[in-house]
């Protein structure tokens, strides 16, 4: 028969003590962590909302992808001191992007009341890299308040285009990296600006709308389909003016 005398009684006495206020200790710390998980509602969407992150290669073995952070439901968090960016291959991260609250600030397109919006993170790694995966997350006061992970998707054209014009034209922007259509956070990443020129490279024979090789020309279809959409109110501007609103007539 086993006997507990005076001496074992202390000992198991303040194990047991020990026990008793480090479960209680452990168990007020979950309860604290899941007050601070149920009461921030921080969210992170990335910018184009609906879409993906689109990754591009180009002729050096680069792959590069843009895009924009829209952080909502700031309650409590009054400001965004660190933002986090971690690149993944499969499970193994391999790349980590810190930004303090001083270079965020470069990003910040817009700030309201309960949100803020970051445009034109502009990434590029090797294509030996594989990044397939980010992770994003925020911190306020040294506190995580949001993290979201993204996909990267290769993009891989499907079908077989034809350009939309005949002649000899120059492609003034494409969408390499670096270029301003690069840093668009819609659709118009992709998009190619073309201009109409002479055998010399001249790109019109005098100051006026008229006199430039584009005007006039006819657009083609670049491929069996559908027209889902056409504007056509916006009016021509002259050359070289830009209008405010940014609108453009399109198909």
């Amino acid at each position: 028969m086993f006997k507990i005398d005076m001496k074992h009684t202390i000992v198991l006495t303040i194990i047991l003590a020990f026990l008793i206020v480090f479960c209680d200790r452990n168990l007020q710390f979950n309860k604290s962590s899941a007050v601070q998980q149920q009461t921030s509602s921080v969210t992170i969407e990335i910018l184009p909302i609906n879409d993906v992150i689109y990754k591009i290669s180009d002729d050096l073995n680069f792959e590069n992808w843009n895009f924009g952070i829209l952080v909502k439901d700031l309650h409590s968090v009054t400001e965004i001191d660190c933002l986090q960016i971690r690149h993944f291959s499969g499970a193994n991260q391999i790349y980590l992007l810190e930004y303090s609250e001083n270079t965020l600030s470069k990003f910040l397109k817009k700030k309201g009341e309960r949100e803020f919006t970051f445009h034109n993170f502009h990434m590029m790694l090797p294509e030996s890299s594989s990044v397939d995966r980010l992770t994003i997350e925020l911190f306020s006061n040294q506190a995580s308040v949001a993290q979201k992970s993204v996909k990267l998707i290769l993009y891989e054209q499907q079908n077989q285009y034809s350009l939309p014009i005949e002649g000899t034209w120059f492609v003034s922007s494409g969408h390499d990296f670096g270029i301003e259509h690069r840093r668009h956070l819609s659709r118009g990443h992709f998009a190619w600006d073309f201009v109409r020129i002479n055998e010399k490279g001249d790109v019109a024979n005098g100051s006026s709308l008229e006199d430039n090789f584009s005007y006039g020309q006819p657009v083609l279809a670049v491929a069996s389909g559908v027209v889902i959409d056409l504007h056509y109110k916006e009016p021509y501007n002259k050359p070289s003016l830009h209008t405010r609103n940014n609108r453009s007539n399109y198909i």
